[in-house]
């Protein structure tokens, strides 16, 4: 008589959590009884031994891992037959997917395999542990392995394109993604992927047309505009970019991610100024691009407007550091020579680039002690042979100032 297997998970259930209970109260009884036996009672059945590995399928199944970890930690797997041992290497490595122990998890896929558990869903499990640890070659050959179980899941299609890219096997991945476009056409995912691969392959135009059909699929993110104009500016195509990244700022004027992306394309393209202004008029929102407000301010020639923005910086190490600079291509010498003691407080003195800093502006206010003083402490490989030249150019003006007039 076939019995279900919810009589058998019900059966397991009370074999483990509840005989212990049942053993206490026919031992209670025992030890009340005064000849040992009731008379005309029957002989007491044993227990049937708990079946392990059947337990640990029933918790797996139900989502209860550790539970089920606890259980085959019981088992002995030399002690069991092919089969039982087949499906205890199984149930661990389904335990170890789990918990991201991936490495772990193809030890135990192997073994279940090597004892016959060989499935296609096993090469499902295993391309899924490969494709998380970087072996991309065997990402894409346990795919193929699952055969229609692989083909079937979008998921594993999309991770053995990315295997192929990474792999420089483009044709093949474009392939991948094709087909997968067509099967699962409810999966934008395999757009998303071809625009990527059409950039690295440098068919700009061909990813723009793939990029925006992704984009009418989906309700898009502002993360879906990111993704695609940081592809175009990977691939140089900083216009495409620009583009995109204006279009989605129109869509979303306060996301923080567009208009940092965008304020970076616009600086690709040596626009400074703009992207300054960018992120001065988000500055409100997001206090943390003011710092970069300033900077593109100083790298676009607004020296001004970059003091102003420097003023409001609370970090006081960026503050003082991005200070120094831009009063330097100011040419406000004798500022800079004037913020030594400033700078060696807060520790910004660490930074040999400030200390050559304050060597130059000390000279080009005269004060060629102090100079002399910053210059001894210059040992970075990049900056010896500019301070070299310095201290000479410092002896040549103490020999002859009218040669230094400043």
């Amino acid at each position: 008589m076939m019995v279900s297997r919810r009589w058998w998970r019900s059966r397991l259930l009370a074999l483990v959590f509840g005989v212990s209970a049942v053993t206490a109260g026919v031992g209670v009884s025992l030890a009340g009884s005064t000849s040992g036996k009731p008379a005309g009672s029957k002989p007491q059945e044993q227990a049937p031994e708990v079946d392990h590995i059947e337990l640990a399928a029933v918790l797996i199944s139900d989502g209860h891992y550790d539970r089920a970890e606890r259980v085959l930690s019981q088992v002995e797997p030399e002690a069991l037959s092919q089969e039982k041992r087949a499906r205890y290497h199984l149930f661990l490595g389904l335990i170890r997917l789990r918990a991201r122990a991936y490495l772990a998890a193809i030890e135990s896929f192997d073994k279940a395999i090597e004892y016959g558990q060989n499935g296609d869903i096993m090469f499902v499990y295993l391309a899924q542990c490969y494709y998380h640890t970087g072996q991309w070659e065997m990402t894409a050959r346990s795919v193929d392995n699952a055969a229609e179980q692989g083909a079937g899941v979008p998921e594993l299609q999309l991770m053995k394109a990315h295997a192929l890219i990474e792999l420089e096997r483009r044709a093949e991945a474009w392939d991948v993604l094709e087909r997968g476009a067509r099967r699962f056409p409810d999966r934008p995912e395999f757009l998303r992927q071809q625009t990527f691969l059409l950039v690295n392959l440098e068919l700009y135009q061909a990813a723009m047309e793939v990029g925006l059909e992704y984009l009418e699929r989906i309700t898009p993110e502002a993360s879906d505009y990111v993704a695609i104009a940081m592809a175009f500016r990977q691939g140089q195509r900083l216009d495409e970019a620009i583009r995109f990244l204006e279009q989605a700022r129109l869509l979303f004027p306060d996301d923080e991610r567009i208009i940092a992306t965008l304020a970076s394309a616009y600086a690709d393209v040596e626009m400074e100024e703009a992207a300054a202004d960018l992120l001065q008029r988000s500055a409100e929102n997001h206090p943390e691009f003011i710092a970069q407000s300033a900077e593109l301010y100083r790298r676009s020639g607004s020296l001004t407007r970059a003091l102003y923005m420097n003023a409001r910086v609370e970090d006081q190490k960026e503050k003082f550091k991005q200070r120094a600079s831009i009063l330097l291509d100011q040419q406000r010498f004798e500022e800079v020579a004037n913020m030594g003691d400033r700078l060696e407080r807060i520790g910004l003195l660490e930074d040999q680039n400030l200390v050559y800093a304050l060597a130059y502006a000390n000279f080009k206010v005269g004060a060629f002690h102090d100079s002399e003083r910053y210059i001894k402490r210059i040992d970075d490989p990049r900056l010896f042979e500019h301070a070299t030249q310095l201290r000479q150019i410092i002896a040549r003006c103490e020999r002859d100032p009218a040669e230094c007039a400043q």
